[in-house]
């Protein structure tokens, strides 16, 4: 969070994001959105305090059926951090990989988590996380017609420039991202590791081929 600040990006919240790509509008390349998947308690413990120093937006996509379970947030403290723009999101009800359950199974998992984090925090949930980043076409139109206005997965999909709501492409952050320098942080923030991931992952489709 001190590299962003210290590196003047602007992080916007995940509904500017969405409300700007329907737009069709040409993101500055230096424009983040901060994103926490599962829901753990260390969310609130550790990343909340500094969200709130730095005054930054952020989604943390819930497992819905884990909430209130240990090790995972409370539903107070969700209510707590949507109050500083921390806004909660559905990760499905027991996190399951969607592409490996029938679709009835995929539904529930789907609509069911929409439907318990809704109860609980009495306000509608527009966004959907797709477990480990994995979906069909059948998934994508079990999300929509959940009433999900977008949903993200982790550098996959076809969509190459996040023009498709329903498989916005994200990067993933490790603890081992500020080495050399914070060198690696700046390659991932830097609008280019996409594309790089897209070339690699071409290469080695091909060589695969062969092999």
């Amino acid at each position: 969070m001190d590299f962003l600040k210290r590196h003047g990006f602007e992080v916007i919240s995940f509904d500017d994001l969405v409300e700007g790509i329907k737009q069709g509008r040409q993101f500055a390349r230096n424009t983040v959105v901060l994103q926490f998947d599962d829901g753990y308690e260390d969310n609130y413990k550790y990343a909340f305090p500094i969200l709130k120093e730095y005054g930054f937006p952020a989604i943390i996509f819930l497992v819905s059926d884990k909430i209130g379970t240990p090790d995972f947030l409370t539903w107070d403290e969700v209510k707590e951090m949507e109050k500083s723009n921390v806004v909660a999101g559905a990760h499905t009800r027991h996190h399951v990989y969607l592409p490996r359950v029938d679709l009835a199974k995929a539904q529930d998992e789907i609509a069911g988590s929409k439907k318990v984090i809704e109860e609980h925090l009495g306000h509608t949930i527009d966004y959907f996380c797709y477990p480990t980043g994995g979906f069909t076409s059948d998934i994508k139109r079990l999300v929509k017609e959940a009433g999900y206005k977008a949903a993200v997965t982790t550098n996959r999909g076809k969509d190459h420039y996040n023009l498709d709501l329903y498989e916005i492409k994200r990067i993933h952050m490790n603890n081992t991202d500020d080495q050399y320098s914070g060198l690696i942080l700046w390659f991932k923030l830097s609008g280019y590791y996409n594309t790089f991931r897209h070339f690699k992952r071409g290469s080695l489709q091909k060589r695969n081929l062969y092999d």
